[in-house]
């Protein structure tokens, strides 16, 4: 959300409502600000509407933030099952780039002759490029890279 178009009291309201239990029991897994450098219409100071924002103040009794939100573990972090291509090459821009393993996929290189593919089965894969091709294995959790020449 804008917070810098609202007052600190209406920012504060706005948050509150959007961390709000759904009528359907539904909740948001968080909220994000958005500012041009100043967090308030009213030219408060935003040191003022950051304190505002975790403790009791004269703009809400309920702060947005009371207690410190723990990080929820990532299950592509904690237990990946996926891992990731980065290729480097010589050739030119726009070269067709063919992965054939467990999965087949096709992609083209960018203005400075690489790719990326994401989400692969993690196993042995042949990247053909220009007729050629070269082998790699994909380890989940990991970015496997290679430079073709």
């Amino acid at each position: 959300m804008g917070i810098y178009l609202n007052s600190i009291q209406d920012g504060l309201s706005q948050i509150n409502k959007a961390q709000a239990q759904s009528e359907i029991g539904k909740k948001l897994g968080g909220v994000s600000l958005y500012s041009y450098a100043v967090t308030n219409k009213d030219n408060v100071t935003n040191s003022e509407f950051y304190k505002a924002l975790s403790s009791v103040s004269t703009y809400s009794s309920a702060p947005a933030f009371a207690t410190y939100p723990s990080v929820p573990d990532l299950p592509w972090k904690v237990k990946p099952n996926k891992g990731h291509l980065s290729v480097s090459t010589n050739y030119a821009n726009y070269q067709l780039v063919k992965l054939t393993g467990h999965e087949i996929r096709k992609t083209y290189t960018d203005g400075s002759g690489g790719c990326q593919i994401i989400d692969l089965i993690p196993e042995t894969y042949s990247i053909k490029i220009n007729d050629t091709d070269y082998g790699i294995t994909i380890e989940a959790g990991k970015v496997s890279s290679t430079t073709i020449n």
